[in-house]
This record gives structure tokens, sequence and C-alpha cells, in this order.
């Protein structure tokens, strides 16, 4: 079997509506913005994305709900396609810590 396991942490940008599968299963999307520095052949870097993540089941939902545009967070999970196309790709989630919270609360 292939490896595929990400592990990344960011902030909160845009916390999706959550809904429910055809299966029954709760399903919320995220997107998390990330920014690090890196070393690329030997050369310091910035790494910036912006990531989509895929929450589902109740376990995972209950954390999704309480999360908040401006909370850092810790992800982990594995890569898939996104949407039918397969145009990009979507982090599902099996794992998320919230860090901190410096989100701004209304």
């Amino acid at each position: 079997m292939e490896a595929n396991h990400l592990t990344i942490t960011g902030l909160v940008v845009d916390v999706g509506a959550r809904r429910v599968s055809p299966a029954g299963i709760p399903q919320q999307r995220i997107s998390i913005e990330h920014r690090s520095r890196q070393v690329e052949a030997g050369i310091p870097r910035e790494a910036r994305c912006r990531i989509d993540v895929k929450i589902a089941g109740e376990e995972l939902g209950t954390i999704a709900r309480a999360l908040n545009v401006g909370q850092r967070v810790g992800i982990e999970g594995f890569l898939t396609k996104s949407g039918f196309k397969g145009e990009g790709i979507l982090v599902h989630a099996t794992r998320i810590q919230v860090l901190d919270d410096t989100s701004h609360h209304e």
C-alpha cells in the first residue's frame, strides 16, 4: 500500500456549513491557510498555501462545529481528489487539534 499521510498546521480562514451525506454521515469543510519557513536545496524559503479540509463523522464533527475563523489548528489526514472531476486535492481529516484560539468572536 502507498503512503498517504499529511500533518499540517494553519489558521482557519473559512468554516463551511454542516451537512449530512446520503449515507447519514455528518460532514463539514473548512479551509486553512498555512505559512512556514522551509529549506529547499539548502535555501530557506517561505511556504504558503490554502487547503480545503473535509471533516466527517460525529467525533471530528463536534470539534469542527466549535471552530472559528482565526483559530490555529493542527490537522492530520490523507489526500484525495477534490470533486468528481478530480481537479485539485482535498485533505480528509483523521485528527484535528485546536492549537490556540486567536479568533475574533463577534
